[in-house]
């Protein structure tokens, strides 16, 4: 380096940065212990420096420690302040779980939780124990925890590829290149070999089949290797963020945007997955493109389903989401790759198909016929290399579904054409050709397609052009609203009419800002009475409700938060402040479309602005004021569950 380059060190102006915004926001800071492999020391490691602060003073409480066979390990975990448990019944088991409340209650300075991917038992608050993690950390908890690297989410194909085994606990990248630190515990290959030998693993049958399939000194190696090349790569990624984001130097910016495509298939996610890590190597803009085809319109549920997986999946993995609606899903990737200044798209392999004896090309191949400037990826799928899918009813439900329109206009045609032939004929004598017969067949066939394809865009565009109407309504019915309740009342009733679904309304206490919040108020739609809605008055729906308030983030049903609850419930909030919770009754498990919910942010975004207008200094200046409940129903109390 040269005696004037006077360039401070990233790590050190990262972890100040770190410690100015935590110590301004009263956030936590996560520690993570990141090992390649089961044994190689990751909990010993954090316990070891458990005692370390504990001796010199801080506030330490083991909040979870998975039970260990290494004697070790569970002597260091015995000689700390321990959370209980929490005992959980499951198919006539008794599961442990971490006890988020109790540790709450508890509040240490530090609190240890082992093994971070973890997936809590059904019925918990949270779905994964990264969520319970979160919430700590929101509280102010210092968070020490456990992983091996094959539990993060996008190297989960490049894993499953060395080990031959499919890892189902996973976390998002985003907790681990957030975490404050990262420190990987690091042992040669050969010394864990000896360990899982000696029994300080596994116990003896399991450590038999441990060697014969997972612990191998070749997939070791391979694993090692991808853990501490994903850390340096975070180290990296962190500096690069750090110069690009407070010195504002642009030297960093690549310009890149990398695109990908979500769809119901199977072999979408390692797409999604491939396409994250090159987003991430070149530091660029990441987007996940959904085009809506008519098909999608009678898909079935277990469809549906995987293609919301594959949507929560690219947002976990940083991507933004888009939807286009189009026939032709080759042109609309491209047409919103020219628009949306793509420099790079990442598509799954599909097989060519036969049509006429003439091969129509994939939609990788007519996408660069349209876009030929860009690069292009294809990420190959070696499972079903040679294979093809075999067609199920739903699949063909899903065709005639699609084509039902084509067949009925063609048949309007050509009836229509044969009534037209009969009256000429009757009238004027003249009968038309046999080959022209055909010929206005074709036609009306082609002509009905057209015709179908038009309908359904008009039909789209209505749609899209009402509920951009609803938003703009919204917006102007929100600057005349006087009152915190016409408020509530323009809200509620805006989103019932997007939506035909029922809404459920709180409104945030006065005084201390969380208790008590007021509601529910019910605005039931068409044809429901409020009436039908006074189940969303138990404690699991209020309780639901309750921590959203508290939290700022959206729970409840088609969620990872309180699953279990009837409605999805999403915060009114603005900057820190939350100001209601707006909850929606998903009938029958209907999800909410990503262009649906990005419809509602906007109006919540709209009705906090107009909340916080109309609360203004009141509160904490005046606690006496109140927000009288609608129809005098009484305030709900905040419940934990």
């Amino acid at each position: 380096m040269q005696e004037n380059d006077t360039r401070p060190d990233p790590e050190v102006l990262l972890a100040r940065l770190k410690e100015e915004e935590q110590e301004e926001g009263g956030r936590g800071k996560l520690r993570i212990y990141l090992g390649y492999a089961a044994g190689v020391g990751k909990t010993y490691t954090m316990l070891q420096a458990a005692h370390e602060a504990a001796d010199s003073g801080e506030d330490v409480a083991a909040g979870y420690i998975e039970p260990h066979v290494r004697r070790d390990t569970q002597k260091m975990a015995e000689k700390l302040e321990t959370i209980p448990p929490l005992m959980v019944s499951y198919k006539g088991t008794k599961l442990r779980e971490f006890d988020l409340d109790a540790a709450l209650k508890r509040h240490p300075r530090i609190c240890l939780v082992d093994e971070l991917a973890h997936t809590n038992a059904p019925g918990l608050r949270h779905v994964k124990r990264y969520q319970d993690i979160e919430e700590l950390l929101d509280a102010g908890i210092h968070v020490w925890t456990t992983v091996n690297i094959q539990h993060l989410e996008s190297l989960n194909d490049i894993v499953g590829s060395i080990t031959g085994i499919t890892v189902r606990e996973k976390f998002p990248d985003s907790v681990f290149d957030h975490a404050d630190q990262v420190k990987v515990v690091d042992i040669e290959p050969e010394e864990l070999l000896i360990r899982l030998s000696e029994g300080k693993i596994y116990k003896k049958e399991q450590a038999e089949r441990a060697v014969n399939h997972f612990f191998t000194r070749e997939k070791l190696a391979a694993l090692r290797e991808i853990a501490l090349r994903r850390t340096a790569d975070r180290v990296n990624h962190l500096a690069v963020e750090e110069k690009k984001n407070h010195q504002k130097t642009g030297d960093y910016y690549t310009g890149e945007h990398i695109l990908t495509c979500i769809s119901p298939s199977p072999t979408c996610a390692k797409v999604i997955r491939s396409a994250s890590r090159l987003a991430y190597a070149f530091h660029a803009e990441f987007t996940a493109l959904y085009v809506e085809t008519p098909q999608m319109s009678g898909a079935s549920l277990k469809n549906k389903k995987a293609l919301e997986d594959n949507i929560q999946l690219a947002k976990a993995l940083g991507a933004k989401i888009a939807t286009v609606y189009g026939e032709d899903v080759a042109y609309q990737i491209a047409a919103y790759a020219r628009v949306s200044n793509v420099s790079k798209i990442v598509l799954g392999r599909t097989n060519h198909r036969i049509i006429l004896g003439q091969t129509k090309g994939t939609p990788a191949e007519r996408v660069a016929q349209y876009v030929p400037n860009l690069d292009i990826y294809i990420i190959p799928d070696a499972t079903a290399a040679g294979k093809r899918r075999a067609l199920t009813m739903s699949d063909f439900g899903q065709k005639m579904t699609a084509y039902k329109h084509i067949y009925t206009d063609t048949l309007k045609i050509t009836a229509f054409t044969c009534l037209a032939t009969f009256l000429v004929f009757r009238i004027f004598g003249i009968w038309m050709a046999r080959e022209h017969v055909i010929m206005l067949l074709i036609t009306a066939f082609i002509i009905a397609t057209l015709l179908t394809t038009v309908k359904r865009q008009s039909q789209e565009l209505i749609k899209k052009s009402h509920r951009l109407e609803i938003l703009l309504e919204n917006s102007s019915r929100l600057r005349r609203c006087v009152t915190i309740r016409d408020v509530e009342n323009e809200v509620a009733e805006r989103i019932v009419q997007l939506m035909d679904l029922s809404v459920i309304f709180y409104l945030r206490g006065e005084g201390d800002h969380t208790l008590p919040f007021h509601g529910p108020d019910f605005y039931p739609k068409k044809g429901v009475t409020a009436s039908e809605l006074e189940f969303f008055k138990e404690q699991q729906e209020t309780a639901t409700a309750g921590w959203v308030m508290s939290n700022g983030k959206r729970a409840g049903c088609s969620t990872s938060a309180l699953p279990s609850a009837k409605a999805i419930y999403l915060p009114v909030r603005l900057d820190e402040t939350v100001y209601a919770v707006v909850g929606i009754y998903l009938e029958e498990g209907r999800g909410i479309a990503e262009f649906e919910y990005g419809i509602i942010s906007a109006m919540l975004n709209e009705a906090a602005l107009a909340f916080s207008k109309r609360y203004g200094d009141f509160w904490g200046h005046n606690p006496g004021m109140q927000v009288k409940p609608k129809n005098g129903q009484a305030s709900a109390p905040l419940r934990r569950m």
